[in-house]
């Protein structure tokens, strides 16, 4: 789960597919798989990543008074950037580094407080004078796998960060797209509960 500070400009669901490249200053970039015919396909498989992607708005939940981007005067608008706009939920389908952030930036939806891909600067709770964000708001809602013949499921609403803790109307956002889209029933009845397992 994450939060963004746009909205979808084009798609608000589907998937993210590419090979994650290393960048500059230790940041990957998602390249279409036709750009690197050359590559042989074991190189270009390592690296190829897959997202599935779910967007909600989130209308007009409100920013936490904890939470102001940096001082401003009343007539300058906070900045979009800076302001929970859309809810993302992601099923990564592989596990590559940034994968998600990256999935994130490239449909225009950098994830609140991500200062690498677009989000936001997080800040030092001792910086008093600019407060951006006090994390990344990017969460492992939920995982299931099987280990030893046995199936673990987790589910852990987020319930920590200031945008997190300060609106049960966010939570109820992301609850709403976990029942619609996930396919997990073990972690379904751990929703409708709210409990973690």
């Amino acid at each position: 789960m994450a939060i963004s500070g746009k909205k979808p400009r084009k798609k608000k669901q589907g998937w993210v597919r590419g090979d994650m490249v290393l960048g500059r200053r230790g940041s990957y970039k998602l390249v279409n798989e036709n750009n690197n015919k050359k590559e042989e396909d074991g190189d270009k498989r390592s690296n190829y990543a897959v997202t599935r992607f779910f967007t909600a708005g989130l209308g007009n939940v409100p920013l936490s008074p904890l939470l102001h981007p940096k001082e401003v005067e009343e007539e300058e608008q906070v900045s979009s950037t800076t302001t929970p706009k859309t809810a993302i939920l992601f099923q990564p389908h592989t596990g590559k580094t940034h994968q998600l952030r990256v999935a994130a930036k490239s449909v225009g939806l950098p994830i609140l407080g991500d200062a690498r891909y677009g989000g936001g600067r997080v800040v030092r709770a001792s910086d008093t004078t600019e407060a951006d964000f006090d994390r990344t708001y990017l969460h492992a809602a939920a995982i299931q796998f099987e280990i030893d013949n046995e199936e673990v499921c987790i589910y852990s609403p987020p319930p920590f960060g200031h945008l997190f803790s300060t609106s049960s109307e966010l939570d109820d956002v992301f609850v709403g797209m976990m029942k619609k889209h996930c396919e997990s029933d073990p972690i379904l009845q751990h929703i409708d509960g709210r409990s973690m397992l």
